[in-house]
This record gives structure tokens, C-alpha cells and sequence, in this order.
């Protein structure tokens, strides 16, 4: 809020005046986000009589006076995410293009009501079927090629046409899903020539690689084309099934999931060392744990403890065989999160779904369509509402995928119970009755009523120190200090760890008041901001790119790999007192619950001589009245991996057993989670609600996920089932 203050001014027999001015009090750190999704299923398929009530409830953490926001939307199926898929084709003009118009129709048709208002996009595309269809017919040549990409593949003397086989079978895969989802069917000719120009292609590659001497290696290709044409086509012995199977791991995840939903449409297929049902399985696990949290969404990555999303095609895929076992998969709030990353399309590198993306967008929507299915959100009759004690918070009604998103926005303040002397509000509690599921966003905006002496880790881990500058180097010297003297030049060093890539991200540090930042920008020399590697050095937060004021100097980043980057900035020690040092913040810009604050302390700017020995600092600074600052040097990673029950302490960078694990989780009785969730209870609930957590717990976390099976991860994590689950935000 506002500050006001009044100076009065009074002299002997002049009389006296006044004068009053207000300023802007700003709290000592940034607001910061939580949020999380969840899936709010109706209580069953045919009856509105018993309620659903999701197993975790969530508590308000505690926050400023004054401050705390909370927003919720809720929505039923992803039609709208397909209708803006299809919104991306403007033009047909490549085979890509047709096919994912089609497979765009053919996913839209599993839906009921807005489906089928005029104009609504799946109509259009139906109304333009023959159009399309003969887009198809132009770009197919014969037997011998198939379909080819462009009317212009290829021209003059020199020109030698091959067949494209991933194109051939992809267009075979589309023809499919029209055929399943009740769609006018292809022209039973064009299906003619893509199946034996696929065929012909994988006989001609597997005659070429016995020439010369060599065996069939194009597992991924072969995957594909089982999953299109089945197994009766394909007829060569370097082709065969058994073949196919015993070299699945050779292949990329996009062929071992292409071999996965041969075989659930294949069940019977024989198989010689290995069940199909292993091999199922085995693909749904490495895909399980391959995926990757990020506040309400998650991803597939590239496996083995990747940090990198791969193609929407492996998202889709992956998304579509986890639902053929729904009684393992169907209610995991990971799926839903996946479902909601699918649902963001091009957010995800802007032209995914352009021209050669196009079967991005094809299993994109087929996974979003089977996930609506399988919910029973294609054709809901779904009661939703959200409690916070007896407040009701969201009350919404879902009849059809036409209806809007319900969406609340609330103040904390709105929320206090009359009847409680709280100063927060009580815990929110989800239920729904009746038929499909709702996807519901939450998001708790809140300055925290206290500073932390640790790093805050909410996905990013943030640090930061202060290291004085020589005057006469112009480089830093010394170990980092809590204690300037004033007219000094300091350097503020950050430092950001991010486990996954990140498109777009945001760090910011608030500078003290003692301080005066100094604009990089207005500097000619940049060797700050790279270093001696500048020349290949890829720094996302370089200086010359801060933007630099008075009480806080940012940096915008488009891109930030995973990893450990750095950024700095210079500053002058203006005015002696006591400051507090509060936070730098990251976060991501899509979603900014994915972030992280370094520790807080308190800043000296002195007017007398620093002390040059550790003692001497100390007898200052306990002259001063301030505590010393509980973190001074950057967080050090250990270089082994912790053992299960250990956590990284990044002070000393060696594994070692925490003296006490706080529960993060406890039912409305009360009760604490038993001993039993130990383990997951302090990683595991960085997938869940983005708890705060220390970069320790970061590696815990990723150690359970190698370590635990599917089986072992739910057993432990719902540990009290038949209870309703709060949350407590530390």
C-alpha cells in the first residue's frame, strides 16, 4: 500500500507549517506463484448420486497482509485445443497439409454438440472432404512412388523419384482413424497405391541391404509400417515380426511406441522370446518414467534422465498407449498433465505444426481425442464445485463440450471464515458428480510473510553472492561479503540451475537500498557478460541485455537450456545502514509457478573500514546487531548420486541423511502421513503442487523416479486413500 509521512516545520513567533506526501511502501520480496492442475472426475459413468471428492485438498500458505490472490478455471475436453490446431491451416498446398486437415476431422468427429454448430471447424473440414480428397489424388502418382510431398518434388533429366515410405504410411494412418471415427472413407484406390508404394519401398530397402551383405536396419520405418498396413502385407523374412521385436531397442521412442499400439490393436501377434504383453508393458513404463513435471503440464523427454522435450508426435503416441491401460494410467494426474501439455500446440516452438510438423499435429489431436474419450469428456454431464470451508469458491455445470470455461478469481481476504480467527483461508476441496472429467487450473499468487534464509526451488534453483571490486583491476576480488564499505563497487553474481529446457524465462534481482546499480548497458566492454569463452559461449542472461533500475536490474531469455547458467551486475555502496537483501527471483514466463528465490539476509554498507579476517567480520556485523547471513558461497552440487533416504547439501556438496523430514501432506483429522511416504513425500511432490523444496530434494527426486516402478510409486504415494489430503505450502 501507501505510506504517508508529514514534516512539520515550526519557528519562534513565525507560526509553523506542514507538509504531507505519500510513497509507495513495496513489500521485501516479489510475489510469487503456486500453481498445479488436476482432473476432477464425475463420481461414475450413469449416475449423478455420489460425489467424487479429489484425494488431496490444498492449503493456503501463509502470506503478507494484504496480499494473496487466488484463480481457478475449469474446463471439459480439449475440442478447443483442436479447433486451435486446426485454426494453423491457412493453406493447402503439401501433402502434410491435407493429412493433417483429415486427421484433423477424423479427431474432431469423436466429439458431441459444438461439433457440429455451423461453422464450427470440424463442419468445414467436412464440407471440404471431396476438396481435399482430390488434393491427395493430384500429389499421388502411381504405385510405384504414392503419395509425394509437393506437386514439384522433382523435375528434369536428372531427376530420380523415390517413393517417401514414412509419408506413405502416415497417410495410411490417417485413412485409418477416418475409417474408425465414422468419417467419409478415402477413395479405396488412393489406399490401393500408398499400401503397395510402402511395400514396395520396404521390399526394394530390405533387397539392398542383402546386396550388400548387410542386414535391414530401419526399425523405426518398418514400426510405422506394421502400424499401417499390418502384418499380412509385409512378407519378407528380414521384415518379420519376430525381427521387428527382437530389435526394439535399437529403436528411437517413436518406434518403440509405434510397436506398442501394433500391438494393442494386435494383441494375438506372435512373438518368439518375448510376450507382446511384456514388450506393451515395457514401453509404457520407459514411457511413464520418461515424463517430466512442469506446474500444470508435463512432457516425454529423451529418456535416460534427459532434460529435453522431444517431438509432439512421441507426446501424442505416448499420451494415446498410456490410456489402452486405463486401469494403470487412466486416473494418473500425471496423464492429465500430459493431456495439457499436448493441448498447448505450437505454444511449445511456434511452428511445430507447420508444413513438415504435420504428423505433430495428426497424433497430436488422435491422443487428445482418445484422451476426451476415455474421460467421457467428449459427451459430458459433469457437477463441479470448489470449497474453501463453507465458502463456496467455483460452482459449474458441464452438459457439453460447448460450454464455456468457468472460471473464479478471489481474494484471500474474501475467504476468511467468519467463524475462524485465521489469518489465512481454510483448505480447498474439489468435488464433482456425475459424468466425464473437468481439467481445473489453480493458481495462488501471494507475497510470503517472512524472507528465507535458504533458496526457495520450485523447479529453478537461484543463488546469489556480493563480491567487492578492485578499483585498480576493475576485477573481482576476495570471498563473498555481507559488509561494504561506502563508496566500494561490488559485484552481484547469480546463478540459475534448471532441470528442463525452458523457452522463456525471466530473472530478476531486487537490489538493496544501500546500493546503486550501474547500467551495463551504458558500457562499451562486454567482457563481463561472456567471459574468455565469448566467442562459442551461449550465456541466456548476458548484462548487456539487462534491463537495469534503480531498484532492480532483469533479464529476459528466450531460450534456457538445462543446466547451470550466470549473470551479473555492478553496483555502488551510496548509503551506509542496514539492508535487507531480499531475494532473486526466476521463473518461466508460460508458466510462472515454475521458479525459484535465493536465500534472503541482510546487507551492511559502512562508512568504516571492513575487517579483512573472517573474525573481524564477524565482530562487525555483532557490533551491527545483524545475524550473519546463513548462506555466503554458492551451492555445490555432489558429485556422486545420493543414496535412497540421502539428500544433497549443497553447503558442503556431500550426501548426507536430513536430520528431520516435514511432513508436506496431512489429512483434515490432522494426522501426519505415515513413515511410509518418507521418501516420496519429499520429491515426489515436486510433480504434484511445486512445493518448496531445496535443490537436495531435487536429486532425491530424480533418483525415486529411476528407482521406484509404476507400482511402488502409487502404493506409497496414496498411503491414505480413504482420507481427503490437505496440502501445506512451506
Amino acid at each position: 500500500g501507501d505510506g504517508v509521512v508529514v514534516f512539520h516545520a515550526v519557528a519562534e513567533n513565525c507560526g509553523r507549517d506542514a507538509v504531507k506526501g505519500a510513497f509507495p511502501v513495496l513489500p521485501l520480496q516479489d510475489e510469487i506463484t503456486i500453481a498445479t492442475s488436476m482432473p476432477i472426475r464425475g463420481s461414475s459413468t450413469d449416475n449423478n448420486d455420489a460425489a467424487f471428492v479429489w484425494d488431496e485438498g490444498i492449503e493456503f500458505p501463509e502470506a503478507s497482509p494484504g496480499s494473496g490472490e487466488l484463480s481457478i478455471s475449469a474446463g471439459v475436453g480439449r475440442l478447443p485445443a483442436l479447433e486451435a490446431f486446426a485454426s494453423t491451416l491457412d493453406e493447402y498446398k503439401y501433402a502434410g497439409d491435407y493429412l493433417s486437415a483429415l486427421g484433423m476431422l477424423a479427431a474432431m468427429n469423436s466429439y458431441k454438440g459444438k461439433n457440429y454448430r455451423i461453422g464450427a471447424p470440424a463442419v468445414v473440414l467436412g464440407n471440404r472432404f471431396g476438396e481435399l480428397e482430390d488434393g491427395l489424388i493430384s500429389l499421388t502418382a502411381d504405385s510405384e512412388l504414392g503419395l509425394e510431398w509437393s506437386r514439384n518434388s522433382c523435375s528434369g533429366r536428372s531427376c530420380i523419384r523415390h517413393a517417401n515410405p514414412w509419408l506413405n504410411a502416415n497417410a495410411l494412418l490417417v485413412a485409418k482413424r477416418l475409417t474408425r471415427a465414422g468419417v467419409q472413407q478415402i477413395n479405396d484406390s488412393l489406399i490401393d497405391k500408398w499400401t503397395k508404394a510402402l511395400i514396395n519401398e520396404l521390399q526394394k530397402r530390405a533387397t539392398q541391404a542383402r546386396v550388400n551383405g548387410n542386414a535391414f536396419a530401419d526399425w523405426d520405418l518398418l514400426a510405422r509400417s506394421y502400424l499401417a498396413l499390418g502384418s499380412a502385407d509385409i512378407k519378407d523374412e528380414d521384415l518379420s515380426f519376430a525381427k521387428l521385436v527382437d530389435n526394439r531397442n535399437t529403436m528411437s521412442q517413436t518406434g518403440r511406441l509405434l510397436l506398442a499400439h501394433y500391438l494393442v490393436d494386435n494383441p494375438k501377434e506372435v512373438t518368439v522370446d518375448v510376450t507382446p504383453e511384456a514388450v506393451l508393458r515395457e514401453v509404457l513404463e520407459d514411457s511413464y518414467n520418461s515424463i517430466r513435471v512442469q506446474g500444470r503440464t508435463a512432457y516425454v523427454s529423451n529418456g535416460n534422465g534427459g532434460q529435453n522435450t522431444v517431438e509432439m508426435e512421441v507426446q501424442g503416441l505416448a499420451l494415446s498407449l498410456f490410456l489402452t491401460d486405463f486401469q494403470a494410467y487412466g486416473d494418473d494426474f500425471l496423464v492429465e498433465k500430459l493431456a495439457n501439455w499436448v493441448s498447448l500446440g505450437n505454444a511449445h516452438g511456434g511452428d511445430t505444426f507447420r508444413y513438415f510438423g504435420y504428423i505433430d499435429m495428426v497424433f497430436g489431436a488422435f491422443a487428445l481425442a482418445d484422451y476426451d474419450t476415455a474421460k467421457f469428456a467428449a459427451d459430458p454431464n459433469l457437477f463441479l464445485k470448489v470449497d474453501s470451508g463453507d465458502l463456496n469458491v467455483l460452482t459449474a455445470y458441464f452438459s457439453s463440450t460447448s460450454d464455456p470455461t468457468a472460471t473464479a478469481t478471489k481474494r484471500w481476504d474474501e475467504l476468511l471464515s467468519s467463524s475462524s480467527d485465521s489469518a489465512k483461508p481454510e483448505g480447498l476441496i474439489f468435488s464433482g458428480t456425475g459424468k466425464g472429467e473437468a481439467s481445473v487450473a489453480l493458481e495462488l499468487r501471494f507475497v510470503p510473510n517472512r524472507l528465507s534464509k535458504e533458496p526457495m526451488y520450485r523447479g529453478i534453483f537461484v543463488d546469489k553472492i556480493v563480491r567487492l571490486v578492485d578499483p585498480k583491476t576493475g576485477q573481482v576480488t576476495g570471498e563473498p561479503i555481507q559488509a561494504v564499505k561506502s563508496g566500494s563497487i561490488v559485484e552481484i553474481m547469480l546463478q540459475i540451475t534448471t532441470a528442463d529446457d525452458l523457452h522463456s524465462a525471466t530473472l530478476i534481482d531486487f537490489v538493496a537500498a544501500g546500493l546503486e546499480p550501474i547500467d551495463k548497458n551504458l558500457s562499451e566492454d562486454d567482457e563481463q557478460a561472456f567471459g574468455a569463452r565469448r566467442w562459442w559461449h551461449y550465456n541466456p542472461f548476458s548484462s548487456p541485455g539487462a534491463e537495469t533500475r534503480p531498484d532492480q536490474v532483469k533479464w529476459l531469455a528466450a531460450w534456457v537450456p538445462a543446466g547451470t547458467h550466470s549473470a551479473c551486475y555492478r553496483a555502488v555502496a551510496a548509503t551506509p545502514g542496514i539492508f535487507a537483501f531480499s531475494p532473486a527471483k526466476a521463473f518461466s514466463n508460460d508458466q510462472p509457478e515454475l521458479m525459484g528465490l535465493s536465500w534472503a539476509g541482510t546487507l551492511v554498507v559502512t562508512e568504516e573500514e571492513i575487517p579483512e579476517t573472517t573474525e573481524g567480520m564477524n565482530a562487525l556485523l555483532e557490533l551491527k546487531g545483524v545475524n550473519q547471513n546463513s548462506r555466503i558461497t554458492m551451492g555445490k552440487d555432489c558429485h556422486e548420486e545420493c543414496n535412497l533416504g540421502e539428500e544433497c547439501n549443497i553447503s558442503t556438496g556431500t550426501c548426507e541423511e536430513p536430520e528431520v523430514t516435514v511432513s508436506l501432506f496431512k489429512s483434515v483429522s490432522g494426522a501426519s502421513r505415515t513413515d511410509e511416504s518418507r521418501g516420496i513425500a519429499t520429491g515426489a511432490n515436486v510433480l504434484a503442487f511445486l512445493v518448496v523444496l531445496t535443490v537436495g530434494t531435487l536429486f532425491v527426486f530424480f533418483m525415486l523416479r529411476k528407482k521406484y516402478s509404476k507400482k511402488a510409486f502409487h502404493k506409497t504415494w496414496f498411503v491414505e486413500k480413504n482420507k481427503l489430503i490437505e496440502m501445506t505450502m512451506v
